[in-house]
């Protein structure tokens, strides 16, 4: 929200507020993949009263500063329960004809040790003095959401046939993980990753096929007056 200031001097600004507060209409729970546990929706607030005791900051990128490096450790923490119940699961499921996965098993294995302990350490100086820079923050939070995806996506394969069926905490978890890679505060760029992250993790630019099945449209621009689906 913003303090009005007129058009051109809007305030971004915190705010709390009761969703019974008057201006404020809450939306229908989304009927989300794997998520509706979450009862997500939305929040319009057209010409609510926010009285002052109410306002958190009217520094908003401050106040976003200061959250950032909590919200990407709590966010973290989510990767790597789901990241550590499909490894365990993966691993159970391992021995006879699965072991061909074995490699990719270990693999993964120690990049999830790894990022476990660089969570610990990160939780528990985070608010302090010593606290981790939102680079590094930010960084692990991508790298235990990889981990999450690859290690559920191993349990599915793990599974078999029972990993197919809908009602499975395998499917359940695999439906999960493919949330994470789109779960971020920044802005998506034109090669489907955010700018920081492409800043972090470098890989290859997506083809022009590529970028507009991110965008949504999936066949490559036809004449002029077409119908695009």
């Amino acid at each position: 929200m913003g303090q009005d200031r007129g058009a051109d001097q809007a305030v971004p600004t915190v705010v709390a507020f009761w969703l019974s507060t008057e201006g404020v209409e809450v939306g229908k729970d989304l009927d989300l993949l794997a998520l509706q546990g979450t009862a997500s929706t939305y929040v319009k607030v057209q010409d609510a009263r926010i009285p002052a005791q109410q306002v958190l900051s009217t520094d908003f990128y401050d106040f976003l500063g200061r959250c950032l490096p909590t919200f990407g450790i709590l966010q973290s923490a989510f990767c790597m329960g789901l990241a550590t119940a499909s490894f365990r699961m993966a691993r159970a499921n391992l021995p006879g004809l699965n072991e061909v996965f074995f490699d990719e098993f270990s693999g993964l294995q120690d990049q999830l040790e790894e990022a476990r302990s660089t969570l610990r350490d990160y939780a528990r100086c985070v608010g302090t003095p010593e606290a981790p820079e939102r680079r590094d923050v930010l960084r692990l939070r991508l790298r235990v959401s990889q981990l999450a995806v690859a290690l559920a996506a191993l349990e599915g394969k793990t599974s078999g046939g029972k990993g197919y069926v809908v009602t499975s905490d395998a499917n359940r978890r695999l439906r999960e993980s493919l949330f994470l890679p789109v779960q971020s505060p920044q802005r998506r760029s034109s090669n489907g990753r955010s700018p920081r992250e492409a800043e972090l993790i470098p890989g290859p630019r997506l083809s022009d096929a590529q970028r507009r099945v991110l965008s949504g449209s999936r066949r490559a621009p036809g004449p002029a007056g077409s119908a695009q689906r």
